[in-house]
């Protein structure tokens, strides 16, 4: 036992080496005295704006899960503040930190995680749909032939259009089969099980009983054309927040909302599937899309993608730190709640 452990450490730090050895010999040639000083020309009226719209957007999301909750009751600062909790547990945690915003609706709401899961899992199918228009905006406006046949886009525009398509219609089938074929969707999953003890069985089961209730507002038209409604609502202010960053920059301020678009759709599709040459990451993808797509010098483009990152997601903390101990939230209790509800 000790043995692999002196092994899994010995590769840990091969690996970190070469990292570091790479990292180095890409940015041996950076400009650190340009990308700090792309820091003295921002215009602040700009970031407090962006900081504005983006802040606005947490608040359209708790107002969107309020919406995917109904008929249930729930309050909008609770959903606010555990909208904030949430993302600020995630960037701090990571992905694992995507259970905290369910959690806390669940517990403050009187429902259950299963439910609120659900609630997370129509969120993101949503935001997905959003994300893959405005990546079909950027596919519309690259032409192949002004990128060099090294460029890290031309592997991206060759799956582009079939993976759009592909992630489209699940997205879409799976919102149809939450909300129109509940009973199908039960039944499937109920015999996939089937192999399963019993006891098990009758626990899996109800915590699927809970999750597709929480998914019942896709079936409501009412309810399906709101959620529909604030996600465009979300992702404009989202759009609007990144046009106020690039403006906030001298070298970027010619940036049309179109281009941000672009930059926007590409981003993110970059970061939800971790596309060949793009890799995961919102920096990274980031700063790939604005040296290669836009052309700006790895040092402005560096220094950008670090303002976008904190401007959208570390604005949350001040804000979700403070909450996050006033709700008295700690691991055992996500801990111990996964495990009744069998997710």
């Amino acid at each position: 036992m000790r043995g692999g452990k002196r092994n899994g450490t010995l590769i840990l730090v091969v690996i970190l080496a070469l990292g570091i050895a790479l990292a180095w010999r890409h940015y041996a040639a950076f400009r650190w005295d340009l990308f700090a000083a792309t820091f003295g020309f921002l215009h602040h009226e700009w970031l407090i704006a962006g900081v504005l719209l983006a802040l606005a957007s947490y608040l359209g999301r708790a107002w969107r899960w309020k919406v995917m909750m109904l008929p249930a009751p729930s309050r909008i600062w609770s959903l606010f503040s555990a909208t904030l909790i949430g993302f600020s547990a995630t960037v701090i945690l990571g992905r694992a930190g995507e259970l905290v915003r369910p959690y806390l609706i669940a517990k403050k709401e009187n429902s259950t995680l299963p439910a609120q899961g659900a609630i997370w899992l129509l969120e993101r199918l949503y935001d997905l749909l959003c994300i893959l228009a405005f990546f079909g905006v950027g596919l519309s406006q690259l032409r192949t032939a002004q990128l060099p046949a090294s460029s890290r886009f031309v592997p991206l525009l060759h799956i582009g259009g079939w993976l759009v398509g592909a992630l489209a219609v699940l997205a879409v089938g799976i919102l149809y089969m939450l909300g129109n074929k509940p009973e199908l969707c039960r039944r499937r999953v109920t015999g996939g099980l089937s192999f399963l003890p019993e006891s098990m069985q009758a626990k899996l089961c109800c915590g699927l009983d809970s999750f597709l209730e929480g998914a019942q507002s896709t079936g409501r038209t009412g309810s399906l054309a709101a959620s529909i409604a604030l996600t465009l609502f979300e992702w404009s202010l989202i759009l609007a927040s990144l046009w106020c960053y690039f403006h906030a920059y001298p070298p970027t301020q010619t940036f049309t909302l179109l281009d941000v678009a672009v930059f926007l759709g590409f981003v993110s599709l970059g970061n939800i599937i971790q596309l060949p040459g793009i890799g995961g990451g919102a920096q990274l993808a980031a700063i790939v899309v604005l040296t290669e797509l836009f052309h700006l010098d790895l040092e402005v483009a560096t220094s950008l993608a670090l303002l976008m990152w904190a401007g959208s997601a570390l604005i949350v903390l001040p804000l979700g730190i403070p909450l996050l101990f006033f709700e008295h939230l700690n691991l055992h209790d996500l801990r111990k709640l996964e495990n009744q509800s069998n997710l």
